[in-house]
């Protein structure tokens, strides 16, 4: 897990990477009681990686500027490790604001008012400015400011969302010193998406994990250690279609879709053609055991090492794929 943290006398900042992932294996098991299908898959983490850049405020909003807005798993993940940790919920703000509008996120002695507009002293709680602009401003309520450099494809089976959340809930237990262990974030994790709990474990202890269940049931495959000269490159190719998770999974049957390693990948062909058609121009650019991760639509394959992978990465291109190349954690 790379994070690095910066104290000022006003603020502290940190930046953390935060991993893509692959699934090596992935079957699924049948439905559970609750609707949600039981899933057994071997997630491993990748060098692909959005940026996200924290700055802690004392105003109690949190700002993003990922466009989700508040249904943002960044979001939730703050508010859900908040929520654990006793620590105030902070409101969530928009990055983008509208207007002429201004987020003031300084303490209440900093505020200097112009012209006509008029300061509302209704308790420490909520300081509101005449017009549309409102200001929490009770000292030392935590806020946060989150910029997302984002790298990983929105959507292609690389779990970009819950890899930020993952790394959200690692930046701040050590930002805020909380103390919990990589394991027990893993299990807030599961409060905030099906693939954030064994993000949490893949990034901090750049290894496999073993997913289970709608991906509550995590633990690790290997012993940690840092990246090694056997680190294995890889291509990852997007044919440029998005494939609908829901309509992947009411595709599957059992019996219709045997499939050695992604179960998921035959009833993901079917829906989306040019899935299957990314696996074979991967296949024949030389790529070794080509297969789709998640639900589609992104697929992979491997490289005996980095020029090879940088040699199919081009031809995938030069094909009208979009195309990347990178190595396991």
């Amino acid at each position: 897990m790379t994070m690095t943290t910066r104290m000022t006398t006003r603020s502290r900042t940190m930046k953390i990477e935060a991993y893509a992932k692959i699934n090596l294996t992935l079957e699924v098991l049948g439905k559970r009681a609750d609707g949600y299908h039981a899933l057994r898959s071997i997630v491993q983490p990748i060098a692909l990686a959005d940026t996200l850049e924290i700055e802690e405020t004392d105003d109690g909003v949190i700002a993003t500027d990922t466009g989700y807005g508040e249904g943002d798993l960044i979001v939730k993940a703050v508010k859900v490790l908040c929520g654990e940790a006793g620590v105030p919920r902070p409101r969530y703000q928009d990055a983008q604001l509208n207007g002429d509008a201004t987020l003031l996120s300084r303490s209440a002695e900093d505020i200097h008012l112009n012209g006509d507009a008029t300061l509302l002293s209704r308790s420490a709680e909520d300081i509101h400015l005449n017009g549309d602009a409102t200001l929490l401003s009770r000292r030392n309520k935590k806020g946060l400011r989150i910029h997302v450099t984002k790298r990983i494809p929105a959507g292609g089976g690389l779990g970009g969302g819950s890899a930020d959340a993952a790394a959200i809930l690692l930046a701040l237990n050590a930002l805020w010193q909380l103390g919990y262990t990589p394991e027990a974030l893993s299990d807030l994790g599961a409060q905030v998406g099906s693939d954030v709990p064994a993000l949490v474990l893949a990034q901090h202890y750049r290894a496999p994990v073993l997913m289970e269940g709608r991906g509550e049931r995590v633990s690790l495959l290997r012993q940690p250690q840092p990246p090694t000269s056997t680190s294995r490159f890889l291509i990852l190719a997007n044919p440029g279609v998005h494939s609908s998770t829901p309509a992947v999974f009411k595709a599957f049957v059992r019996s219709t879709y045997p499939s050695p390693k992604n179960d998921l990948e035959s009833p993901a062909v079917a829906l989306y053609p040019e899935i299957g058609e990314a696996l074979a121009a991967l296949r024949a650019a030389g790529a070794r055991e080509v297969q789709m991760t998640g639900s589609g639509a992104t697929v992979f394959g491997w490289a005996a090492d980095e020029s090879e992978a940088v040699r199919i990465a081009a031809e995938m291109k030069s094909r009208g794929y979009l195309a990347w190349t990178t190595k396991t954690l």
